[in-house]
């Protein structure tokens, strides 16, 4: 679907970068029919994106873009946001066991 989006586009409508989600295979593919970069990085977190977009000046009407993809595991886990993921979870977990009908 993100593919087929990035085909639709136009000249007139030219989108550098597609930053798409929801699934969970890693995508990095240029859509060779509006070169609309389509990049998604995969589930749960594990990876990331760093996007850099940069015009050289107001005349630019086309950026120069950067990606890489970082793996999540270099950066130090941050104890209030696992606590927060940790009571999400909980609800979830409970959600799994919950008896949903007779």
């Amino acid at each position: 679907a993100d593919l087929a989006l990035a085909k639709a586009l136009n000249d007139s409508q030219h989108v550098p970068i597609l930053l798409a989600g929801h699934d969970h295979a890693v995508m990095d593919e240029t859509c060779p029919y509006s070169k609309t970069r389509v990049l998604k990085a995969g589930s749960d977190a594990q990876n990331i994106f760093v996007v850099d977009c940069i015009w050289n000046d107001a005349s630019c009407s086309e950026p120069k873009v950067h990606v890489e993809m970082v793996s999540t595991s270099v950066f130090e886990e941050d104890p209030a946001v696992r606590e927060i993921v940790d009571l999400h979870h909980g609800v979830l977990e409970e959600l799994e066991e919950a008896r949903l009908f007779r």
